[in-house]
Parts: C-alpha cells; sequence; structure tokens
C-alpha cells in the first residue's frame, strides 16, 4: 500500500536533524505528500512548514513541589502539571486538516487527547524504563511515564514501537496493543554505501570495528574503549561520538588518548552514517544497565550496520541476539559480556571469516528496509482508522 497526495503531521519533542526515526519518516512521505513537523526547533527550515514545541521551566520551588507530590503518591497531579508545561504553535483547529498524524514522544500525547483526527502514536521506547539506572529518573520520572501509560496512551487505538520485545513488555505491563515497527534504514542510503577493504600502508588489510552514537552516560562507552585495549594489533576500533553530554565526551577523549588502539571520529549527517561506516568490517554495540530498557532495545545502529554490509558484533541486548542468531549476521550474546571474552572472540576473526559475512549480511540488508516494511505498516494503520 502506498501514501500519495495526503497531508501529514509529525511530532516529536527532539530536533529534527539529530532524530533518525521522525526522520526516516519525514524522508519516505515527504516525496509523494504534504508533511509538516512539530519539533523543538525554533528556527523555521526552508521548504518545511514547520511548528514548534516547548517545555515551560519551572522554578526550583515547583520542581521540588512535584517531587513531593510524586512521592506521597499523587502522581496524576504532577502528570496533570507536567503537561500544562507543554505548549506549542499549532493553530487551533488546524488538526483536522490532517489525514495522518504520527507523535512519536509520550510527553506530547497530551496535545491531542482531544483531537478529532485519529493519531498514531510511535513509542521510540519503553518509557518507564528508559533511565531506570538513574536514581532521579526511577524517583520522578517513571512514575509520571507510567501514568501516561495508563491512562493516556489507551485514548490512542493506534500504535507502533520499535521491536517485538517492547511490543511484548507493554502488553505484559499494561496489556497495551502495539504493532511492531523497528527502525529500518531507508533504501537510498544503503546504495550510497561504497567499496570495501581497507588496506594498510605494508599492504595487509587490518580489520576495524566501528561504533557510531550519541555520547551518553548510559551507553558506557568506556568499556568500548577498554575493549579497544585488548584487541590484537591487527584490529582497530573506531568510534565516532556525538557530543550529547559534553562533560562525558571529554572524559571519553581523555581516554581514547591513553590508547593506540583507539581513533575517535567526528560524527557525519544522518544521511550519510550508512555511507561512510560501509568502509569498515565489523559494526559493534554493547549495552550494560540490564535494569533499564537496553536489554529489549533494537537500535538505529543495528540496522544502519547490517544496512552497511558489515559484520555484527553485539551484547546486552536479547533483541539484537535474536537477529543475530536467526539471520546469521555476526557474532552475539544476549547478556552482557565479559570484555576480555568478547576481545578473545574478536581476536580470533580472520579476514576470510569477516568477509563471508559481509558478503552475507549485505545480501540480507534489502529485507530490512524502510520501504520494505511501510506498505504493511499504514495497511495496519488504516485498518483501525476504518468505521
Amino acid at each position: 500500500m502506498s501514501i500519495k497526495n495526503k497531508k501529514v503531521l509529525i511530532a516529536f519533542y527532539d530536533s529534527f536533524h539529530t532524530c533518525p526515526r521522525p526522520k526516516r519518516l519525514f524522508t519516505y512521505l515527504s516525496k509523494h505528500n504534504e508533511v509538516d513537523i512539530l519539533s523543538k526547533d525554533f528556527h523555521p527550515f526552508p521548504e518545511i512548514n514547520h511548528f514548534f514545541v516547548l517545555k515551560r521551566s519551572v522554578s526550583k520551588l515547583m520542581q521540588y513541589f512535584l517531587r513531593i507530590l510524586v512521592r506521597f503518591h499523587l502522581v496524576g497531579i504532577a502528570a496533570r502539571i507536567e503537561e500544562k508545561r507543554i505548549f506549542s504553535n499549532l493553530p487551533p483547529g488546524c488538526l483536522r486538516e490532517y489525514d495522518y498524524i504520527f507523535v512519536h514522544d509520550i510527553s506530547l500525547l497530551c496535545l491531542f487527547k482531544h483531537c478529532p483526527q485519529p493519531i498514531v502514536y510511535d513509542a521510540r521506547e519503553f518509557y518507564p524504563l528508559m533511565f531506570a539506572e538513574d536514581a532521579s529518573f526511577r524517583a520522578y520520572d517513571a512514575p509520571i511515564y507510567d501514568y501516561w501509560c495508563r491512562t493516556l496512551v489507551p485514548k490512542f487505538p493506534c500504535k507502533i514501537t520499535v521491536s517485538e520485545l517492547v511490543v511484548k513488555k507493554y502488553q505484559e505491563v499494561y496489556g497495551a496493543q502495539f504493532y511492531n515497527f523497528p527502525s529500518f534504514p531507508l533504501r537510498s542510503f544503503l546504495e550510497k554505501a561504497g567499496e570495501t577493504g581497507i588496506k594498510t600502508s605494508d599492504g595487509c588489510s587490518k580489520l576495524r570495528l566501528i561504533y557510531h552514537g550519541a555520547a551518553h552516560k548510559d551507553r558506557n562507552i568506556e568499556k568500548l574503549i577498554e575493549l579497544g585495549t585488548y584487541l590484537s594489533p591487527g584490529i582497530e576500533l573506531h568510534l565516532m561520538l556525538k557530543p550529547y553530554d559534553r562533560g562525558y565526551f571529554k572524559a571519553l577523549k581523555s581516554l581514547v588518548e591513553k590508547t593506540s588502539s583507539v581513533t575517535l571520529l567526528p560524527p557525519v549527517a544522518f544521511e550519510d552514517i550508512i555511507p561512510f561506516i560501509a568502509d569498515y568490517d565489523i559494526g559493534i554495540h554493547l549495552l550494560e544497565n540490564q535494569e533499564n530498557q537496553h536489554a529489549i532495545s533494537l537500535p538505529n545502529k543495528f540496522f544502519e550496520y547490517l544496512g552497511a554490509g558489515l559484520m555484527l558484533v553485539t551484547a546486552g541486548s536479547k533483541e539484537m541476539y535474536n537477529y543475530v542468531q536467526k539471520f546469521n549476521l555476526g557474532v552475539a550474546f544476549d547478556t552482557e559480556v565479559d570484555l576480555k571474552i568478547l576481545a578473545e572472540t574478536i581476536n580470533k576473526l580472520d579476514r576470510v571469516q569477516v568477509t563471508k559475512f559481509r558478503e552475507h549480511n549485505k545480501k540480507c540488508a534489502e529485507q530490512f528496509v524502510f520501504e520494505r516494511a511501510a506498505p504493511a505498516l499504514f495497511e495496519y494503520i488504516d485498518s483501525l482508522r476504518k468505521p
């Protein structure tokens, strides 16, 4: 099923340029439809009809009051105050104009709970566990998200999310039915991917690992740097990081400077990630903090590595493990793994083995593109829109 000549609104509480899932949807739909966006970006974009959404600041006294409310189990009152903090410049009555409205953040659902048009709620996270390793999050944010999952989310029949295990988690905890729509890359990004095989100056082909993503503390990127110190001389690890947390990024940079086997790279544009990393051999992603949603996550980078035709090395996510095992994409551990054991596994790989995985994964990648999965998604959405 194709979507053409429709008017669409995509709403998310983030920046348009740094939010992959809504940006993929926009890129796909805007070819044949009129697509507007609602985001945190205050400045307008050329040739895009854009609205902004803001969260009003509150005083320290109000912050303390809100935490007291949650502490004494008055979460509903705190949640309603949080909802009133959300403000946008969407004109009154404009929502009737849209054929499809996608809302990508649970905090924005309050803007659409009285919308006459059907809403597609895209839960990019299992929100109550998003930063569960953080005590402040557990004390305040998690109860608010839990309240919204119980009260707001049921108002929206059409719900999608990023992985099968997140679907199951929402079903188990809230009895909510979600459609699984993983974060597959656009086919055009795969087509831009370059040739493989990087040779060192002495004519020997080195194995090169790549990790890319935001420098966020919950990613434990320092563990990747430690892993790099255990790799054999014929293997290199490159980290392409966005400085999300400036202090953490500075600390990581300091660690990298003390190693010879790890290289820090500047980030590239969203649409250039797959073509850039296609010159590497192995895409690596390790997840820890199993008390949060990592164990059930299926990150964007998993399919970006696959789309670039890289062998995969993953740990800490049961969802990534299931994909790697089912489609024979590389090496995977379903829980956290000792770094020395992981390094030993990587050190045993040779060029012939990696090349076989790469050739296999390039062929597999076509199964996991946005354009292939989108028609079934819109059939599902339209089946819920019919009277």
